[in-house]
């Protein structure tokens, strides 16, 4: 039994539903530490995997990642993400060296995805979904419950379109099969060498859809672009706590080309999803989101470059328009008895728009309950 199946066992027996698994490893041996599904942190005990020293989880972790290309990027960088399987489900693994020690933190995924009606969004996005090409970004911080978000979609596509559907993921965290398309998976450091490069050569790989794991530079963004308007179907992620500040970002990576860059985007965006995970009433996390669809006052905004704009554009849309703000989602949340009102304010960025979006008369609702994904 290898280390990460002995470690993956003793976490679903002590918690079926589990968070994160901790581990911190040194030449001695190494401290186990779970995250519960209600966000308990507590010990976790595993014998052999207690008694395996730094070096031990980094020889199980190269036989996960036998490439040397992934391991000249650890030695490189100090930290590499990769997944393991486990009664075929993935696990994520984040290693990472941290003051002569070796810092593992595995993220259990559950199976296939929730439906997309069932992991809380404020509005139904399955319009976009319908697309025939274009952009959907979905955006937040690390554990805000992106990945789960982008699956939701991938599953809600596959069970109706028919495509070649192709992700370029860091790392791959669900396994998609085939329903009505057919899945190309890859995983940059494993698979391909940077996001940049995967998405270039899904160009030719004649897909209908694409996922990029995450739009980190320039090079990725234009790739993305180019196959947004070029007749694919793009879903993506981007480290952006809101719509607006999700813009600044592209247009931050533009490298001298906004204007091109405003003008491809205004063309091809369909909508923003910024969202993030609160602990609920029932100690079991929900999702707020902010919702921005893409529509000719909105897509003036992005075409001029006028970003503060689309906070107004947002927050007075016209009748029927779906916008959501996020002080409008996390009210919706305390209005409906899921998250305690103090836990929402906390995550307002507008604590006095917050406020007010409280007494409207009008609140919108999530779909459904958080499924306890990450």
């Amino acid at each position: 039994m290898s280390l990460f199946t002995e470690i993956f066992a003793a976490a679903r027996n002590r918690d079926a539903m589990f968070s994160d698994v901790l581990v911190h490893a040194d030449a001695s041996g190494a401290q186990l530490t779970l995250r519960t599904e209600s966000q308990e942190v507590v010990p976790l005990i595993a014998v052999s995997a207690e008694a395996a020293s730094a070096s031990d989880w980094l020889a199980a972790a190269r036989a996960e990642l036998p490439l040397p290309d992934a391991w000249a990027r650890f030695e490189r960088d100090g930290d590499i993400d990769f997944s393991v399987q486990y009664e075929g489900e993935l696990m994520r693994v984040c290693l990472a060296r941290a003051q002569g020690r070796i810092c593992l933190v595995m993220r259990q995924r559950r199976g296939r995805a929730p439906a997309i009606e069932d992991i809380g969004l404020p509005i139904d996005v399955s319009p976009w979904l319908a697309r025939s090409n274009g952009l959907i970004l979905v955006c937040g911080a690390t554990g805000a419950g992106k990945s789960t978000t982008l699956a939701a979609m991938i599953e809600h596509i596959n069970a109706r379109r028919p495509g070649h559907f192709v992700t370029v993921e860091d790392p791959i965290e669900y396994l998609f099969r085939s329903d009505k398309c057919v899945f190309t998976q890859r995983s940059v450091g494993a698979d391909v060498s940077s996001f940049a490069r995967g998405v270039r050569a899904a160009m030719r790989q004649s897909p209908q859809f694409l996922l990029v794991g995450e739009i980190r530079d320039g090079e990725t963004l234009e790739a993305a672009l180019h196959l947004g308007e070029s007749g694919q179907l793009v879903l993506a992620t981007m480290h952006a706590t809101n719509c607006e500040r999700a813009l600044e970002r592209i247009e931050a990576l533009c490298d001298g080309n906004a204007e091109l860059v405003r003008s491809q985007l205004a063309g091809s965006l369909i909508g923003i999803v910024a969202q993030t995970l609160l602990r609920g009433v029932d100690g079991r996390r929900v999702l707020a989101a902010e919702v921005m669809t893409s529509t000719p006052s909105i897509a003036a905004c992005v075409r001029g470059g006028k970003t503060t704009d689309i906070k107004a554009a947002m927050r007075n849309p016209p009748d029927g328009e779906p916008q959501v703000r996020l002080a409008l989602s996390l009210a919706g949340l305390v209005r409906s008895g899921l998250v305690d009102k103090s836990v929402a304010k906390a995550a307002a960025y507008d604590g006095s728009e917050f406020e007010a979006a409280l007494v409207r008369n009008k609140l919108p609702m999530p779909f459904g309950p958080r499924n306890a994904g990450k």
